[in-house]
Parts: structure tokens; sequence; C-alpha cells
């Protein structure tokens, strides 16, 4: 049985001043103008995220052409001052057929009012891509992500949240992931017993989540996947007047260098491999070096599975992934790490990529820069991340040179070079 899935992401939402909505996105269809539009889902709310990527996914049939001339509709949400009050932060309306019928099979809109206005300036867009899978197959994957015994978590200086996200490579738009798993947050090594913040009582790792095959890889073997490592720096809380006043990152999805007074969510690292060598990497024992975010305060750093993974990529059998993050070295202050940057240009090749669009509503073309599974208006070491607004794209794709392997510790292999050394 075959379907459209559809994903949903934005940028830039409206209510980054006040800083007070926690966003999701609501999905009504209808089969023609004249009907009346009904429910089909809710994604999960996005902590402090105003360029959310969802991981909730929604599938269509799509065979007549009823099915793929159904309307959608896409309204983003979030909770209002008032209790049990929900306000509407705004919408786009499109069908089915226009996004899977275009070149990458996803589209951008720009984000408009419920009356049809432009909101941020014209600057909020709607990121929606569809892609046809095999629901016949939807094996239940458990998740758990965990740090290694006696090192450090947390960011450099241990206060800072954790958490892991998984994203899948779209197939028709390359170096575009949709985000297919969100770890709970792992408090933060100075915090013990239960937080306030996250609910957890595991201070050291996630708890146990699933997912199913047809959503992480859409039972597609070498479906490329990305694991990316997030810490999350709540921002102290401040008085509305304030809040109003101050047009700063605090919960701004903006991900980079994690300095000293950074709020919000950072990206630190991430790795990259396909679905069919997960049973190759528990079989090995082998851990995969992380790509470190640049700018950013960790200076290398492991992520492998736990001798309790299991995963085969045979239909209708459990899976467990386990993984395990471990070696991670932090620079101590942001003036070691600028130092050791003015050694070497560093760029995150992985997933640097940039298109130009042409605006289904105006004509117009605008450059997009993403950076692992989040949106970014810039990719160069240099940018400030925390400073607010769209810096200007780098040009230049330089790819990043490999540090030198640390004599005193056998240094991981990244996947590729593992698969083709056990193929020797």
């Amino acid at each position: 049985m075959k379907q459209v899935q559809l994903s949903v992401a934005a940028y830039n939402l409206p209510g980054r001043a006040l800083g007070i909505h926690d966003p999701y996105a609501v999905v009504l269809s209808r089969p023609s103008v004249e009907k009346e539009w009904k429910d089909v889902g809710k994604t999960e709310e996005a902590q402090a995220q105003y360029d959310p990527n969802f991981t909730k996914k929604f599938h269509f049939p799509y065979g007549t052409d009823e099915e793929k001339n159904v309307q959608l509709q896409v309204k983003f949400c979030s909770k209002a001052l008032k209790k049990d009050k929900v306000e509407v932060l705004g919408m786009i309306t499109t069908t089915l057929a226009a996004v899977y019928e275009s070149d990458y099979k996803c589209l951008d809109f720009q984000l408009k009012s419920e009356t049809g206005g432009d909101l941020n300036g014209g600057q909020s867009f709607v990121f929606l891509s569809c892609e046809m899978v095999d629901r016949s197959v939807k094996d239940s994957i458990a998740f758990r992500f965990r740090f290694g015994e006696a090192q450090g978590y947390g960011g450099h200086d241990g206060e800072a949240y954790s958490y892991f996200v998984v994203s899948r490579e779209l197939k028709h738009s390359l170096g575009q992931w949709a985000r297919v798993f969100q770890s709970r947050m792992i408090d933060p090594p100075v915090k013990k017993g239960k937080s306030k913040a996250t609910g957890n009582d595991e201070d050291e790792e996630s708890q146990i989540a699933k997912t199913t095959s047809d959503v992480m890889y859409c039972n597609d073997p070498e479906r490329r996947l990305l694991v990316e490592y997030y810490t999350y720096r709540p921002k102290p809380k401040t008085s509305l007047f304030s809040r109003l006043s101050s047009r700063d990152s605090a919960g701004s999805g903006s991900v980079g260098g994690q300095g000293d007074m950074d709020y919000g969510h950072q990206l630190v690292a991430s790795t990259q491999f396909t679905a069919a060598s997960l049973p190759i990497l528990i079989k090995s024992k082998t851990p995969m070096r992380f790509e470190i975010e640049p700018g950013g305060m960790l200076q290398r750093g492991e992520i492998g599975l736990d001798n309790f993974s299991f995963f085969s990529m045979k239909p209708n059998t459990p899976k467990m992934l386990i993984f395990v993050v471990d070696r991670l070295v932090w620079y101590s202050t942001v003036h070691e790490r600028d130092k050791a940057a003015d050694l070497f240009e560093s760029y995150v090749e992985r997933d640097m990529w940039a298109r130009l669009i042409t605006s289904t509503a105006e004509g117009e073309q605008m450059e997009k820069n993403w950076v692992g599974s989040s949106y970014r208006g810039f990719t160069n070491l240099g940018a400030n991340p925390a400073g607010g607004g769209l810096a200007k794209p780098s040009k230049t794709l330089k790819k990043a040179p490999k540090p030198v392997a640390d004599t005193e510790e056998e240094p991981a292999m990244k996947f590729d070079e593992m698969r083709s050394a056990l193929d020797d």
C-alpha cells in the first residue's frame, strides 16, 4: 500500500520578540473548494523554536484524480498568553499534487495571516515535501541515546540540556533533510534528580522512544540518515517588557557557535550513515567520528551503537538502536576555540548547499542554506549565529581539512572508511 508522505517545516515564524510560544502545525484537507475542511492531524510542539522541522508525518492516498487534487491547509499555532487559548501564527493553502508533482517534490510558500496579509515583512516561509512510501511494511524501531562514562556533556560548561535528532535525506531533493525523530532532553550534569524543565528522571540518557521504518528511511535501505547532537540552554526568565525590547536569539532555532552567553538550540556535531549500514556498525562495534559544527565549543567526539542494539533489514523484525556518545573533548574557553579556528577555515561539507527557488506566489528567487536539518542563512565559520537575522550566505564552499588524529587514541573510522575495510 503506497501513500504520499507529507513533511512540514518552517522558517522565521512570527512571535520571536515575545518569545512566548512553542509552535506546532495543524494540517487540514478537503476534496474540493465546495467542501468543508477536515482535520488530518497536528505535529508535535517545537520547544522554543521559530524554524521548526517537525518529525510528525502525514499520509495521503495518491491514485485517483480526486486524491491527487486534494486541497491542503497548514496552520501554524501556539499557546497564547491566556490559558486555554490558541494563537494562529499563520497559514498556507495548496494542493497535494502541486507539491508532489513539483521538480524536487518540495515547495516553499510564503506564510500568510488568516486574512491573507504578509507576516514578518514577507520573510516567513513554509516548506512542504512529499515522498511516495510503501506503508505495507512498518517495522517498529526503538531509539535511545546515552553518553559514555567519565566524560563531559551538556556543553563545555556542563550546564546545557542535550538532545538528539535523526533525519532522512529527501530522495528528490538531495541535501535537504526531513526530521523523523527527536529524543527527549537529557538533563545537564549540574542538575540532579528530576528536572522541572524536561520531567526526565534519567540524568544521562534519553528515554526509549519509537518510530517506524516507513517514517525513518521510507523502507529504502540506501537512504542516507543524519544524526545530530544539539544542546539547549533556556533563556533566564525576564519580564514581558524585557522580551519586547530585546530581539535576541533565545529560542530562535539558530545553530552554531556555542559561546558563554548563547541561549536556545545549538547544533554541536553530527554524523551520517545509511539504513543498510546499521547492521555492519553494530557487528563491527566501531564508533563513527562526529563532524564538528564550525564555531562550536566541541573539539572532537564519537558516536557508536551499544552492544544491546539489534537491527535487520528483513521486514517484520524488531529493531533497537542504542546510540552511545563518547570521547567528547570541549574547548575550555572561547579564546581557546578561536585560536584553534584560526589555523584553518572549517566548513561542514556534508550538508552545505544552496539552491535558487522561484517563489510560487510572486515569482521571486531566494537563496537557502541549510545546516543539517536546521535552516540557517550562513555557513562560514566567522558568522555570528546568535546575532539575530540572516547573514549573507557564503558563496565559496570549501572542503574542511581533516584534523590530525590524536596519537594517544585510536581514531574512530567514518562509515565509508569502515565499510571499505570490511569489503576488502
